[in-house]
């Protein structure tokens, strides 16, 4: 196998070579002429999964809303199976729950080798062993007692009054632990003593911190079970999957149109007070939502940090590197309604209409 430099990944085939070994994969099957990633909507066969998620734009937003409400159903009800006890037929949401509860059928008993106390299983086993150790690592904040399980901490915490809280001096906000009283203190005193060890970024929080990381590794553990799109944050794959199960939470008071994500909202609100609150520092020029605004930003900065993953090719914006793809995966979703002839974008469309048939 040949290598060079910049693309060390050669096609044995054609020679052909590329920066990943996961693109190489998906060109090899342009020579056996496998197709394995299928349209689930129109049956459509494409070598590489990028095409596929590509071609399913050409699908209308019914047609897709209607896949994926059928494929969320079948994950939300697979999520609902219980799993059954063979011996007393009592039911549990997990495996590992049946596995454990299956231990009380066991003739065995574990048996404890300080004391010889006999325990039902090995989990009950285990908290007993913190009895001789002293592992009582959990203290409450109020009266100071210890315990070993956490659910028994939160147990004994009802037993003081309902009414604790600790109340912020300055906004006055109560919060049920002092822990995240002293946490929401720091957005008062403008303290951030978290810092990205990269850009050095400065958090409140350890988990704003965390999450910010990831925009530096790149990893998107939260991934969707019907479209498989990643997110960075559990709280934004949430939001997304509403998509799919067509709940639309949201509500517009002018107008009574449905959003299924609460910044979608506020972005449609401003339509109705025309306002734009996001301001270019160079050319003063206003935008309604920020995320324009930062592509706007690019104008000037000459920046294109949106890459092709195929050709490494650069774009100021995210929509345009998602028509460029049209032209690795060869489709052309935009279809002449009078000759059937296809385009990339729209706008070349609509450049066709106005040429070829005013």
């Amino acid at each position: 196998m040949r290598h060079t430099n910049d693309k060390p990944h050669v096609c044995e085939v054609c020679h052909k070579a590329f920066y990943k070994k996961g693109a190489l994969n998906a060109h090899l099957s342009s020579h056996t002429d496998e197709k394995p990633h299928q349209c689930e909507v129109c049956q459509k066969a494409f070598t590489k999964k990028f095409s596929l998620l590509v071609h399913l734009r050409i699908h209308t937003e019914e047609e897709l809303q209607k896949y994926y409400k059928e494929i969320s159903e079948k994950i939300l009800h697979a999520k609902k199976q219980t799993c059954a006890c063979d011996i007393c037929g009592k039911e549990f949401p997990k495996n590992s729950r049946l596995a454990r509860h299956k231990l009380t059928h066991s003739s065995e008993k574990p048996q404890c080798e300080e004391c010889g106390k006999i325990c039902s299983n090995k989990y009950l086993l285990r908290d007993h062993l913190f009895t001789h150790t002293g592992g009582k690592a959990l203290a409450c904040e109020i009266c100071g007692k210890r315990f070993i399980e956490m659910w028994h901490l939160r147990s004994h915490l009802q037993s003081h009054s309902e009414k604790m809280s600790y109340e912020c001096e300055v906004c006055h906000k109560t919060f049920a632990q002092k822990a995240t009283l002293q946490i929401h203190f720091l957005t008062h005193t403008n303290e951030k003593s978290h810092v990205c060890e990269i850009c050095h970024k400065t958090f409140a929080r350890k988990s704003n911190l965390q999450t910010h990381f990831l925009t530096h590794t790149k990893e998107k553990p939260h991934v969707c079970e019907v479209c498989c799109k990643a997110f960075t944050q559990k709280g934004s794959l949430k939001a997304h999957f509403l998509i799919h199960t067509n709940e639309k939470p949201h509500v517009c008071e002018i107008c009574h149109k449905l959003f299924a994500q609460k910044s979608n909202l506020e972005a449609h609100f401003l339509t109705h007070t025309k306002e734009k609150p996001y301001n270019c520092e160079v050319c003063h020029k206003a935008f309604p939502q920020i995320s324009v605004l930062r592509s706007h930003i690019h104008t000037h900065t000459k920046e294109k940090p949106h890459v092709c993953e195929i050709c490494h090719k650069g774009f100021a914006r995210k929509q345009y590197l998602q028509s460029h793809y049209f032209t690795h995966t060869e489709e052309k979703p935009h279809v002449c309604g009078l000759c059937n002839k296809g385009f990339i974008t729209k706008g070349h469309l609509n450049i066709h209409m106005n040429v070829k048939h005013s």
